[in-house]
Protein backbone atom coordinates (compact mmCIF):
# COMPACT_ATOMS: atom_id res chain seq x y z
CA UNK A 1 0.00 0.00 0.00
CA UNK A 2 1.93 2.77 -1.08
CA UNK A 3 0.81 6.47 -0.80
CA UNK A 4 1.25 8.69 -4.05
CA UNK A 5 0.47 12.96 -4.09
CA UNK A 6 0.35 12.97 -7.66
CA UNK A 7 0.78 16.29 -9.85
CA UNK A 8 -2.91 15.21 -11.42
CA UNK A 9 -4.77 14.38 -8.31
CA UNK A 10 -3.80 17.28 -6.49
CA UNK A 11 -6.88 19.61 -7.03
CA UNK A 12 -8.07 16.96 -4.47
CA UNK A 13 -5.44 16.02 -1.88
CA UNK A 14 -4.75 19.57 -1.42
CA UNK A 15 -8.17 19.90 -0.18
CA UNK A 16 -8.61 16.36 1.32
CA UNK A 17 -5.50 14.76 2.68
CA UNK A 18 -7.43 11.12 3.49
CA UNK A 19 -7.72 10.90 -0.60
CA UNK A 20 -4.05 9.72 -1.01
CA UNK A 21 -4.40 7.11 1.70
CA UNK A 22 -8.23 5.97 0.22
CA UNK A 23 -6.97 5.47 -2.57
CA UNK A 24 -4.48 3.13 -2.06
CA UNK A 25 -6.61 1.31 -0.39
CA UNK A 26 -9.14 0.93 -3.03
CA UNK A 27 -6.09 -0.30 -5.46
CA UNK A 28 -5.78 -0.44 -9.25
CA UNK A 29 -9.12 0.83 -10.76
CA UNK A 30 -10.57 0.46 -14.07
CA UNK A 31 -9.56 2.88 -16.79
CA UNK A 32 -12.63 4.57 -18.27
CA UNK A 33 -13.05 5.22 -21.76
CA UNK A 34 -12.43 8.86 -21.39
CA UNK A 35 -8.90 8.46 -19.92
CA UNK A 36 -7.71 5.73 -22.61
CA UNK A 37 -8.97 8.40 -24.92
CA UNK A 38 -7.11 11.38 -23.11
CA UNK A 39 -3.84 9.02 -23.18
CA UNK A 40 -4.53 8.31 -26.55
CA UNK A 41 -4.13 12.38 -27.40
CA UNK A 42 -1.72 12.97 -25.41
CA UNK A 43 0.36 10.42 -26.68
CA UNK A 44 -0.53 11.84 -30.65
CA UNK A 45 0.12 14.92 -29.22
CA UNK A 46 4.04 14.25 -28.12
CA UNK A 47 4.56 12.12 -31.59
CA UNK A 48 3.63 15.58 -33.37
CA UNK A 49 5.59 18.11 -31.16
CA UNK A 50 8.57 15.33 -31.30
CA UNK A 51 8.33 14.21 -34.70
CA UNK A 52 9.30 10.20 -33.15
CA UNK A 53 6.60 9.04 -35.56
CA UNK A 54 4.56 9.53 -37.95
CA UNK A 55 0.94 10.10 -37.23
CA UNK A 56 -2.00 8.69 -39.28
CA UNK A 57 -5.84 7.83 -38.98
CA UNK A 58 -5.85 4.51 -37.62
CA UNK A 59 -3.08 3.63 -35.15
CA UNK A 60 -3.30 2.45 -32.12
CA UNK A 61 -2.57 3.25 -28.63
CA UNK A 62 -0.76 0.12 -26.52
CA UNK A 63 -4.46 0.94 -24.27
CA UNK A 64 -6.33 0.05 -27.52
CA UNK A 65 -7.46 3.30 -28.28
CA UNK A 66 -7.98 4.04 -31.93
CA UNK A 67 -7.04 7.52 -33.06
CA UNK A 68 -9.04 9.48 -35.73
CA UNK A 69 -8.79 12.54 -37.89
CA UNK A 70 -11.05 14.29 -35.22
CA UNK A 71 -8.28 13.55 -32.83
CA UNK A 72 -5.37 14.47 -35.00
CA UNK A 73 -7.27 18.14 -35.90
CA UNK A 74 -7.28 19.23 -32.35
CA UNK A 75 -3.56 17.31 -31.84
CA UNK A 76 -1.97 19.83 -34.53
CA UNK A 77 -3.55 22.64 -33.71
CA UNK A 78 -2.01 21.99 -30.15
CA UNK A 79 1.18 21.14 -31.46
CA UNK A 80 1.41 25.00 -33.80
CA UNK A 81 0.45 26.43 -30.44
CA UNK A 82 3.30 25.01 -29.06
CA UNK A 83 5.39 25.90 -31.55
CA UNK A 84 4.26 29.50 -32.09
CA UNK A 85 5.79 30.13 -28.38
CA UNK A 86 9.74 29.90 -29.81
CA UNK A 87 12.61 29.48 -27.92
CA UNK A 88 12.96 25.90 -26.37
CA UNK A 89 10.90 23.52 -25.85
CA UNK A 90 10.41 20.28 -23.36
CA UNK A 91 7.83 17.50 -23.82
CA UNK A 92 6.91 15.19 -21.41
CA UNK A 93 9.77 15.81 -19.28
CA UNK A 94 9.83 14.50 -15.44
CA UNK A 95 9.94 17.70 -13.02
CA UNK A 96 10.32 16.80 -9.25
CA UNK A 97 8.70 19.81 -6.59
CA UNK A 98 9.83 17.95 -3.45
CA UNK A 99 10.53 14.33 -2.53
CA UNK A 100 7.03 13.41 -2.25
CA UNK A 101 5.73 15.47 -5.07
CA UNK A 102 7.06 14.48 -8.95
CA UNK A 103 5.45 14.04 -12.37
CA UNK A 104 5.45 15.24 -15.94
CA UNK A 105 4.01 18.11 -17.89
CA UNK A 106 3.20 18.04 -21.17
CA UNK A 107 4.79 20.76 -22.75
CA UNK A 108 6.93 23.35 -21.38
CA UNK A 109 8.71 26.73 -23.53
CA UNK A 110 11.26 29.42 -22.47
CA UNK A 111 11.67 32.24 -24.58
CA UNK A 112 12.16 35.48 -24.18
CA UNK A 113 12.00 35.01 -20.09
CA UNK A 114 8.51 33.73 -20.72
CA UNK A 115 8.18 30.13 -18.97
CA UNK A 116 4.98 29.06 -20.70
CA UNK A 117 4.15 25.29 -18.80
CA UNK A 118 1.23 24.18 -20.69
CA UNK A 119 -1.07 21.53 -20.09
CA UNK A 120 -3.16 19.24 -22.40
CA UNK A 121 -6.66 18.19 -21.81
CA UNK A 122 -9.08 16.48 -24.04
CA UNK A 123 -11.96 16.37 -22.13
CA UNK A 124 -15.04 17.78 -22.12
CA UNK A 125 -15.15 19.24 -18.28
CA UNK A 126 -13.50 22.09 -17.92
CA UNK A 127 -10.35 22.61 -15.71
CA UNK A 128 -9.03 26.44 -14.91
CA UNK A 129 -5.42 27.11 -15.88
CA UNK A 130 -4.53 27.83 -11.76
CA UNK A 131 -4.99 24.45 -11.32
CA UNK A 132 -2.60 22.89 -8.55
CA UNK A 133 -1.06 20.76 -11.00
CA UNK A 134 0.34 23.35 -13.23
CA UNK A 135 1.56 25.20 -10.33
CA UNK A 136 3.52 22.17 -8.95
CA UNK A 137 4.97 21.84 -12.49
CA UNK A 138 6.06 25.67 -12.52
CA UNK A 139 7.49 25.47 -8.97
CA UNK A 140 9.80 22.31 -10.05
CA UNK A 141 11.05 24.18 -13.17
CA UNK A 142 11.75 26.99 -11.14
CA UNK A 143 14.44 25.05 -8.58
CA UNK A 144 16.83 24.93 -11.58
CA UNK A 145 15.77 26.97 -14.43
CA UNK A 146 17.06 26.33 -17.54
CA UNK A 147 17.61 29.93 -18.37
CA UNK A 148 15.96 33.51 -17.00
CA UNK A 149 12.27 33.85 -16.30
CA UNK A 150 10.47 36.77 -15.40
CA UNK A 151 7.12 35.52 -15.96
CA UNK A 152 5.17 32.14 -15.74
CA UNK A 153 2.57 31.06 -17.60
CA UNK A 154 0.34 28.22 -16.81
CA UNK A 155 -1.73 27.55 -19.64
CA UNK A 156 -4.74 24.66 -20.61
CA UNK A 157 -5.23 24.12 -24.28
CA UNK A 158 -8.71 22.29 -24.01
CA UNK A 159 -10.16 21.60 -27.59
CA UNK A 160 -13.39 19.85 -26.95
CA UNK A 161 -14.21 21.89 -23.63
CA UNK A 162 -16.85 24.86 -24.13
CA UNK A 163 -15.46 27.69 -22.11
CA UNK A 164 -16.42 31.50 -22.96
CA UNK A 165 -12.47 31.88 -23.77
CA UNK A 166 -12.38 29.55 -25.90
CA UNK A 167 -9.84 26.11 -25.73
CA UNK A 168 -7.21 28.19 -24.79
CA UNK A 169 -6.72 29.74 -21.33
CA UNK A 170 -3.93 31.06 -19.43
CA UNK A 171 -2.32 32.91 -16.43
CA UNK A 172 0.28 34.92 -16.01
CA UNK A 173 2.46 35.31 -12.47
CA UNK A 174 5.68 36.16 -10.97
CA UNK A 175 8.28 33.49 -10.02
CA UNK A 176 7.44 34.26 -5.95
CA UNK A 177 3.67 34.45 -6.22
CA UNK A 178 4.26 30.83 -7.69
CA UNK A 179 7.36 29.76 -4.78
CA UNK A 180 4.33 31.08 -2.36
CA UNK A 181 1.64 29.02 -3.91
CA UNK A 182 4.09 25.74 -4.35
CA UNK A 183 4.78 26.10 -0.45
CA UNK A 184 1.62 25.73 0.17
CA UNK A 185 1.22 22.35 -1.96
CA UNK A 186 3.74 21.14 -0.48
CA UNK A 187 2.56 21.83 3.41
CA UNK A 188 -0.66 19.92 2.05
CA UNK A 189 1.30 16.88 0.65
CA UNK A 190 2.91 16.76 4.41
CA UNK A 191 -0.69 16.23 6.05
CA UNK A 192 -0.97 13.38 3.42
CA UNK A 193 1.48 11.09 4.91
CA UNK A 194 0.79 11.56 8.82
CA UNK A 195 -0.28 8.49 10.64
CA UNK A 196 -4.40 9.85 10.54
CA UNK A 197 -4.72 12.28 7.94
CA UNK A 198 -8.35 14.23 7.71
CA UNK A 199 -11.25 13.16 5.13
CA UNK A 200 -12.95 16.54 3.68
CA UNK A 201 -16.00 15.73 1.92
CA UNK A 202 -16.73 18.10 -0.98
CA UNK A 203 -17.07 18.41 -4.83
CA UNK A 204 -13.53 17.03 -5.36
CA UNK A 205 -14.75 13.93 -4.11
CA UNK A 206 -15.85 13.14 -7.53
CA UNK A 207 -13.91 10.83 -9.46
CA UNK A 208 -11.63 9.88 -6.55
CA UNK A 209 -10.98 6.10 -6.56
CA UNK A 210 -10.78 5.90 -2.79
CA UNK A 211 -14.44 7.61 -2.32
CA UNK A 212 -15.75 4.12 -2.18
CA UNK A 213 -13.93 4.06 1.40
CA UNK A 214 -14.39 6.98 2.58
CA UNK A 215 -16.00 7.08 5.83
CA UNK A 216 -16.70 10.61 5.77
CA UNK A 217 -18.20 11.12 2.61
CA UNK A 218 -20.84 8.27 3.17
CA UNK A 219 -21.33 9.96 6.67
CA UNK A 220 -21.39 13.64 4.96
CA UNK A 221 -23.93 12.04 2.31
CA UNK A 222 -26.46 10.68 5.12
CA UNK A 223 -26.46 14.13 7.15
CA UNK A 224 -26.96 15.85 3.76
CA UNK A 225 -30.57 13.58 3.01
CA UNK A 226 -31.44 13.82 6.61
CA UNK A 227 -31.45 17.60 6.53
CA UNK A 228 -32.89 17.70 3.12
CA UNK A 229 -35.93 15.37 4.74
CA UNK A 230 -36.41 17.55 7.63
CA UNK A 231 -36.73 20.76 5.62
CA UNK A 232 -40.05 22.30 6.25
CA UNK A 233 -42.38 24.33 3.56
CA UNK A 234 -42.80 27.54 5.52
CA UNK A 235 -41.85 30.51 3.83
CA UNK A 236 -37.99 31.10 4.13
CA UNK A 237 -36.16 34.48 4.69
CA UNK A 238 -33.93 36.00 2.01
CA UNK A 239 -31.20 35.06 4.25
CA UNK A 240 -32.55 31.88 5.03
CA UNK A 241 -33.15 31.67 1.40
CA UNK A 242 -29.19 32.23 0.19
CA UNK A 243 -28.22 29.49 3.47
CA UNK A 244 -30.95 26.33 1.98
CA UNK A 245 -29.37 27.11 -1.95
CA UNK A 246 -25.78 26.39 -0.99
CA UNK A 247 -26.08 24.00 1.33
CA UNK A 248 -28.38 21.80 -1.21
CA UNK A 249 -25.62 22.76 -4.43
CA UNK A 250 -22.87 21.37 -2.04
CA UNK A 251 -24.99 18.19 -0.74
CA UNK A 252 -25.71 17.71 -4.90
CA UNK A 253 -21.91 17.98 -5.60
CA UNK A 254 -21.19 15.30 -2.48
CA UNK A 255 -24.25 12.85 -3.13
CA UNK A 256 -22.74 13.08 -7.19
CA UNK A 257 -19.15 12.09 -5.55
CA UNK A 258 -20.79 9.44 -3.23
CA UNK A 259 -23.27 8.16 -6.61
CA UNK A 260 -20.23 7.95 -9.11
CA UNK A 261 -18.50 6.46 -6.46
CA UNK A 262 -20.47 3.60 -5.74
CA UNK A 263 -21.66 2.77 -9.23
CA UNK A 264 -17.96 2.79 -10.21
CA UNK A 265 -17.07 -0.22 -7.41
CA UNK A 266 -20.45 -1.55 -8.97
CA UNK A 267 -19.59 -1.74 -12.71
CA UNK A 268 -15.80 -3.10 -11.59
CA UNK A 269 -17.51 -6.27 -9.53
CA UNK A 270 -20.03 -6.67 -12.44
CA UNK A 271 -17.58 -6.94 -15.02
CA UNK A 272 -15.67 -9.76 -12.75
CA UNK A 273 -18.92 -11.93 -13.34
CA UNK A 274 -20.49 -10.81 -10.07
CA UNK A 275 -24.22 -10.46 -10.11
CA UNK A 276 -25.72 -7.72 -9.21
CA UNK A 277 -29.67 -8.01 -8.78
CA UNK A 278 -31.62 -5.64 -10.90
CA UNK A 279 -28.71 -4.50 -12.86
CA UNK A 280 -26.39 -5.50 -16.05
CA UNK A 281 -23.74 -4.45 -18.32
CA UNK A 282 -24.72 -3.00 -21.76
CA UNK A 283 -21.88 -1.51 -24.02
CA UNK A 284 -21.24 2.01 -24.47
CA UNK A 285 -22.02 3.33 -27.80
CA UNK A 286 -20.29 6.56 -29.37
CA UNK A 287 -21.96 8.98 -31.76
CA UNK A 288 -22.03 7.20 -35.60
CA UNK A 289 -19.18 9.16 -37.33
CA UNK A 290 -17.95 8.74 -40.69
CA UNK A 291 -15.23 6.23 -41.55
CA UNK A 292 -14.59 6.94 -45.66
CA UNK A 293 -12.97 9.45 -47.04
CA UNK A 294 -14.72 12.41 -49.00
CA UNK A 295 -13.60 10.91 -51.78
CA UNK A 296 -15.08 7.51 -50.94
CA UNK A 297 -18.47 9.13 -50.58
CA UNK A 298 -18.37 10.86 -53.41
CA UNK A 299 -17.75 7.99 -55.49
CA UNK A 300 -19.71 5.80 -53.68
CA UNK A 301 -22.91 8.06 -53.60
CA UNK A 302 -22.23 11.01 -55.76
CA UNK A 303 -22.91 13.33 -53.09
CA UNK A 304 -19.97 15.88 -51.97
CA UNK A 305 -18.91 15.46 -48.34
CA UNK A 306 -16.95 18.76 -47.51
CA UNK A 307 -18.29 21.50 -46.43
CA UNK A 308 -16.56 24.75 -44.69
CA UNK A 309 -16.99 25.69 -41.21
CA UNK A 310 -16.06 29.30 -40.04
CA UNK A 311 -13.61 30.17 -37.47
CA UNK A 312 -15.34 30.53 -33.96
CA UNK A 313 -13.96 32.77 -31.07
CA UNK A 314 -10.96 30.70 -29.95
CA UNK A 315 -9.67 30.66 -33.90
CA UNK A 316 -10.07 34.50 -34.44
CA UNK A 317 -8.09 34.99 -31.26
CA UNK A 318 -4.97 32.63 -31.91
CA UNK A 319 -5.49 34.19 -35.66
CA UNK A 320 -4.48 37.76 -34.25
CA UNK A 321 -7.64 39.50 -33.71
CA UNK A 322 -7.66 42.29 -30.81
CA UNK A 323 -10.69 42.46 -28.19
CA UNK A 324 -11.75 45.68 -29.90
CA UNK A 325 -12.67 43.98 -33.00
CA UNK A 326 -13.79 40.55 -31.84
CA UNK A 327 -16.81 43.12 -29.83
CA UNK A 328 -17.40 44.69 -33.50
CA UNK A 329 -18.10 41.04 -35.17
CA UNK A 330 -19.19 38.84 -32.40
CA UNK A 331 -22.08 38.89 -29.88
CA UNK A 332 -23.18 36.60 -26.67
CA UNK A 333 -26.58 36.07 -26.86
CA UNK A 334 -28.81 35.46 -24.03
CA UNK A 335 -30.19 31.97 -23.48
CA UNK A 336 -31.73 31.98 -20.33
CA UNK A 337 -31.13 33.20 -16.39
CA UNK A 338 -29.97 30.94 -13.45
CA UNK A 339 -29.08 31.18 -9.65
CA UNK A 340 -25.27 31.59 -8.62
CA UNK A 341 -23.39 32.45 -5.93
CA UNK A 342 -21.19 35.51 -6.13
CA UNK A 343 -17.91 36.08 -6.17
CA UNK A 344 -16.09 38.64 -5.33
CA UNK A 345 -15.27 40.17 -8.82
CA UNK A 346 -18.70 39.85 -10.07
CA UNK A 347 -19.88 41.49 -7.28
CA UNK A 348 -17.22 44.38 -7.59
CA UNK A 349 -18.44 44.98 -11.13
CA UNK A 350 -22.34 45.06 -9.72
CA UNK A 351 -20.94 48.05 -7.21
CA UNK A 352 -19.40 49.66 -9.72
CA UNK A 353 -22.08 50.04 -12.17
CA UNK A 354 -24.31 51.10 -9.15
CA UNK A 355 -22.25 53.85 -8.57
CA UNK A 356 -22.35 55.28 -11.62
Amino acid sequence: MTIKTLPSAAHRWTKCSAAPLFASRAGPQPTSDAAREGTCAAWVAELLLTGDLPVAVGMTHENGWEVDATMIGHMQDYAEICRADGGKMWVEEHVTLSPTIAGTPDCVTLADGVLTVRDLKYGFRLVAPDAPQLIIYAAAILIAPPGPVRTIRTEIYQPRGFHQDGPRRWIDWTPDQIRANAAWIIQRAEECYKPDPIATPGDHCLYCDGAVGCVALQQTTATALAIAEMTGHRDRTPAEMSQALHFYRNALEIISAAAKATEVEAEARAKRGERLPGWCILPRLGNTRVKASPAAIKALTGKDATKTVPMNVGDLKLAGLTEAQLSIITERPTTGHKLAPLDQDTLARQLNRSAK
